[in-house]
Formats: C-alpha cells, sequence, structure tokens
C-alpha cells in the first residue's frame, strides 16, 4: 500500500490536541489507562503490570471511587493479574453493573486456567441464575468445553431461563455446548418437564441442539400441521445439522409417507441424504414424481444434481439442447459428463440435427471442465463438420476461466483461421481478465476504439461538469449489470445508491479506471478449480463446511459442494471489468461520473 488516510477524532467544535503522558511513575500510568487511545493504555497497561503487587492499592481505589464503569471494568482486569485477584473477581461478581460482572466472569476464566478457580460451585450456580441475560450469556460462553458434571448442569439452568425470543442468548447455548450435545441436553430435558417442546424456548432448544436425542422431537415439530408450514422450515433446516444420520433419515421418511403435500415432499428430499434416497424404494418413489412434476425447471436440475437419478441422463440432454441460453441448460451438460454420459452428447453432437448439435455445444460453453473443453476443441478444429457449428465451439470453448486459456494457446498455435478465428476472439470479448481480451484481439486485423485518443489526467476529468440525465443512461448500459442503484440493477458488486456522500469525483474516477487499486470488503473475487478440471471466478456468498455458493456478474448465484473443490485463491484483481472507460466515449464516461455523484445520502 502506498496510499491511505489517518484520521484524529475530537468531539464537535474541538480542537485537536495530542496530550503528554507519563509513563514512568504509577500515578501517571493510572491517569493513561483511562485514555481512548489503545497504543496509549497499551504502554500504561505494561507499566502498571512491571509494577505488581504494589500497584494494588492504587488500582483498589481506581475500582472504589471511579463512576465511570469502563474505567472501572479496566481496574478490575488489572486486580485480578494480581496474586490475590481472585478476591476481587469474586466481589465484583456482585457488582449492581451487569458490563462489571461479565468482566469479573471473563477474568475468572483467565485466573481459572492458571489453577485458581473463583467461579466455585456456589458462584457458578449465582452467575447462572443472574437476572441480566447478558451475564448469563457469558456464564455460557464460560463453560465452554468444560467437562465436569457441574458445567451441564448450569447449563441446562441456563438453557430453562431463556426467554424464547433472545436469538444472541440461544446461540451462547449453543456455542458452550460444542462437543458435549449428548450430555448437556439430557440434564436440560430432567428440567423441561414431559412436553419440552410445549413453550417456544423449548422449541428453540430442540432446534439448535446437535445431537441424535433431539430428531424425534424435531421430527414432530417439522410434521405438526397446526402450524404454518413457513414456520416449521426451520425445523427441517435442523435436520442437517444433525449428527443422527440413521435417525433423521427415518424420520424424514416417516414423514413424507404421512403427507401427501408436494411440498413437503420437497422439503423432505432435500434434507434426506442422497445415498438414503438411492436405497429406499419410498424415497425412490417420491423423487421420480417429483423430477416429472418439475422438468425443466431450476428446481429440476438442483433434484439431478442432488441425486445424480441414471433415469434422468435423456431428459437432461432434451434441457441441454432445448434451453442453451439458460443456465438450466448449462447445468443439464454439466450434469451429464458427470454422470459419465458424454457419449449421449456425443451422439447428439455427431447427429444430422445440426440445430440440436449447435444448442448442445452452447450449452457446453461454460462447464470449463477438461472433458467439456476436449469436445469443444475437437469440434472446433474438425473441418469435416458443418461451419456453423464449429463457429459455435470455437466461441464457446472461451466460455471459462480454463477455455480462455486455451483458445489463446490455439491462436498462438494458429489453429484458427478466417472466421473461425473471429469467433474464438468473441469467446473471450466477455473475459474478466483484461490481459485475455487485449491478446486474443491482436490476432484481429486492428479495429477503430471508441474515443481516438487517450483520456485526460483525473485530476482534470473531475472538474468537467456532465449531463446527469444521460449518465444514468450510461449506468443503465454499462454498470446496472453489476451495481445496484435504489434496488435496480444486478447485486453482484458494491450498491451505488450513496456513492455520492462516499467518493469525490476525482475518487469515482480512480474507481473505474483503475478498479483493482481498492477492491472493497467482500467484493474480492476468488478463482475455484475443481475436481472435474474447470475453474470458476466469482464472488463468495456463503462458504461452510460442506457448501459453497459465489455470485456471478449479472447477480446470478451456483451453490458448490466443497467435496468437489480442489482449491480457493483470491484474486489480486478487481472482477469489475478493466478498462471499461475505453469502451466509452469520453462524454459519456463525464456524465456518468456527474450522474453517480449526484447519488447522495438521504
Amino acid at each position: 500500500m502506498n496510499r491511505g488516510r489517518i484520521f484524529r477524532v475530537a468531539p464537535a467544535n474541538t480542537a485537536y490536541k495530542v496530550p503528554n503522558h507519563d509513563f514512568t511513575t504509577l500515578e501517571g500510568a493510572i491517569k493513561a489507562i483511562e485514555s481512548p487511545n489503545v497504543s496509549v493504555r497499551y504502554h500504561a497497561w505494561n507499566k502498571i503490570r512491571s509494577l505488581g503487587q504494589s500497584a494494588e492499592v492504587a488500582l483498589a481505589k481506581m475500582y472504589e471511587t471511579t463512576a465511570n464503569p469502563r474505567m472501572k471494568a479496566r481496574a478490575l482486569w488489572l486486580l485480578s493479574k494480581l496474586g490475590n485477584g481472585s478476591q476481587y473477581v469474586e466481589k465484583a461478581l456482585d457488582d449492581t453493573n451487569p458490563d462489571i460482572r461479565i468482566t469479573a466472569i471473563r477474568a475468572a476464566r483467565q485466573i481459572t486456567a492458571k489453577g485458581v478457580l473463583p467461579l466455585s460451585f456456589e458462584n457458578l450456580n449465582k452467575v447462572a441464575a443472574d437476572p441480566d441475560p447478558q451475564v448469563r450469556r457469558e456464564v455460557a460462553l464460560a463453560i465452554r468445553h468444560n467437562t465436569d458434571d457441574l458445567a451441564a448442569d448450569s447449563w441446562a439452568q441456563l438453557a430453562s431461563r431463556h426467554d424464547g425470543q433472545d436469538r444472541w442468548y440461544l446461540e451462547a447455548l449453543g456455542v458452550s455446548a460444542d462437543g458435549q450435545w449428548d450430555k448437556f441436553y439430557a440434564s436440560w430435558l430432567k428440567m423441561a418437564g414431559s412436553n419440552p417442546i410445549a413453550t417456544a424456548k423449548g422449541r428453540d432448544i430442540v432446534w439448535r441442539a446437535r445431537t441424535s436425542a433431539t430428531v424425534p422431537l424435531l421430527a414432530s415439530l417439522a410434521a405438526d400441521k397446526n402450524v404454518s408450514l413457513q414456520n416449521r422450515l426451520r425445523y427441517f433446516r435442523a435436520f442437517d445439522f444433525n449428527p443422527g444420520a440413521t435417525e433423521k433419515s427415518n424420520a424424514l421418511l416417516d414423514i413424507m409417507k404421512a403427507n401427501t403435500d408436494t411440498e413437503i415432499t420437497k422439503l423432505c428430499l432435500r434434507h434426506l441424504d442422497p445415498g438414503f434416497v438411492k436405497t429406499s424404494p419410498i424415497a425412490q418413489e417420491s423423487l421420480k414424481k417429483l423430477l416429472d412434476a418439475t422438468f425443466g425447471t431450476s428446481e429440476y436440475m438442483e433434484l439431478v444434481q442432488r441425486f445424480e437419478p441414471t433415469t434422468e441422463s435423456k431428459r437432461l440432454l432434451q434441457v441441454a439442447a432445448e434451453k442453451p441460453m439458460h443456465k438450466e441448460g448449462s447445468d443439464a451438460a454439466a450434469q451429464l459428463l458427470k454422470m459419465n454420459q458424454a457419449p449421449l452428447l456425443w451422439a447428439t453432437i455427431n447427429g444430422k440435427d445440426v440445430a440440436k448439435a449447435q444448442s448442445v455445444i452452447t450449452s457446453l460453453r461454460s462447464t470449463g471442465n477438461n472433458q467439456s473443453l476436449d469436445m469443444l476443441k475437437s469440434v472446433a478444429l474438425d473441418a469435416k463438420r458443418p461451419k456453423s457449428l464449429r463457429i459455435e465451439a470455437s466461441r464457446a470453448l472461451g466460455g471459462s476461466m480454463v477455455g480462455e486459456d486455451l483458445v489463446l494457446s490455439l491462436l498462438k498455435e494458429g489453429k484458427f483461421t478466417g472466421d473461425f478465428k473471429v469467433a474464438a476472439v468473441q469467446g473471450v470479448s466477455g473475459a474478466w481478465r483484461k490481459a485475455v481480451r487485449k491478446e486474443a484481439a491482436t490476432y484481429l486485423d486492428a479495429m477503430p476504439t471508441k474515443t481516438g485518443k487517450k483520456l485526460p489526467p483525473i485530476s482534470e476529468l473531475a472538474m468537467l461538469s456532465g449531463n446527469a440525465t444521460n449518465g444514468q443512461k450510461v449506468f443503465a448500459n454499462y454498470c446496472a449489470v453489476c451495481h445496484q442503484v435504489n434496488g435496480e440493477g444486478a447485486d453482484f458488486g458494491p450498491k451505488l445508491s450513496e456513492i455520492g456522500s462516499k467518493l469525490g469525483k476525482d475518487g469515482q474516477y480512480m474507481a473505474i479506471v483503475y478498479p483493482s487499486a481498492g477492491v472493497s470488503f467482500g467484493y474480492e473475487g476468488f478463482e475455484v478449480k475443481m475436481k472435474d478440471g474447470s475453474s470458476v471466478i466469482g464472488i463468495v456468498s456463503s462458504k461452510t463446511e460442506t457448501d459453497l455458493i459465489l455470485k456471478f456478474p449479472g447477480g446470478t448465484t451456483q451453490n458448490y459442494k466443497m467435496s468437489q473443490v480442489v482449491s480457493m485463491k483470491k484474486m489480486d484483481e478487481s472482477l469489475m471489468t478493466a478498462g471499461l472507460h475505453e469502451a466509452m466515449p469520453q462524454q459519456d464516461l463525464v456524465d456518468l461520473v456527474e450522474y453517480l455523484s449526484n447519488l447522495k445520502r438521504k
């Protein structure tokens, strides 16, 4: 980094002043520990800690006399580090301020790690019954991974005091029980009564628990027809996080057998393990009915991708041939290759119906694995095939990142000529990597650009005034495919509804001309390589241990299984198209920035 900003913050109408601190004396350090400046507090902390027990009197005085609870907490934290620190911690557990009690619990955790135990049985029960939910949340976190029976009993008390509304309290309970759900949940059941799910708080505990012991109650909640399906969705989702594979699969199957509702069937299948579905005739029959009802839709493709039924090969081919310009078409082609059905694709490509063959070629465009690229390359370079089919294959080769590199290699080797060369270059004209577009273009005869001259310096551009009305049209043509303004446009890049309040004109020109100079947090691009040899580039929308969701330009998303991912590499360059300003007249660029500058916080 060679650019940046340093901010000094002060109250309104207050002159900036940097105070001098004396870190050589206890009195100076005590005063400095109250500073809002982290580095100042660091030096003060080190000085006070170095004095050890001799600092106790001054710290105790600060703790007893200060009216500021934040300063009181700082004094308590330092006192807890002394040899008799547990005494101060135990006393603070009775403080009237819940923040001080929270500080005491956190300090106790560190003291406990050193062999001292200020959180005795009596103290732990006392704080577990604290009237403040924030304090009880802190207690829950404090007993995480504590294997004593006392911890399980305390957790059960904490769980019984959940009010059924505090989402953060519930999550603290979940974090606390990590690795000990069977034990903690069993302790809670003893206190929960004969019907643990009669109350909202009981249903919350069962929903959040991660033990196979909850499966019967989860199934009861998910199958309750007296409750709207919308309010039952969370219980179906909870099955995905439950470790009891056999128990939950049988429970979902029982729910599916007891219902004729298509939506319930969909939910049960979505949460059933694919391996279990293959062994269950009842689940297989339900899956077949659902595939028939959803054929050709995105939902149909999701089911096929999840369960991979071999009986769907011919229908997948139909989707690939009928929807070449839609996501369903490309997904169908990719799924056929995954299911080792390349011969079925080849039969269509080699068939007499050239239009159908061309549609299948188009559907293979974005697959990007080695098998699909070999197929496209073979067709593109086969002089015996129809020209229209070869042209489409030449264009489709550049539909993936690996394919882009292959196109450049074939162009360099002189494998493409005439119209096939033009098609191959067109196929990579939308590549996000400017270097790819630029190199590919060198293999064609020079073509005129939108502007015949270079842009003036950004400092000069920022002084120009434009037409915001025309700038809005320019935005719709060039930018709306990735950015939103007031809800309109694609949800891919940062939203620009208030960009005029965040960046001046110079900053906006910089963002357009040099998009990689500053990539917004959360919008970094990642190159993801798959086991089948394909590579995709997008923004990580969601990532768990099992699933990955990538977002692509235009706002579309795609789900992947982490088991199929070989590597994920953060890109150095922005996914925003570099050289966008080169594709428009200078005046349009000025008008665009004028429009963006008027988008301000209301």
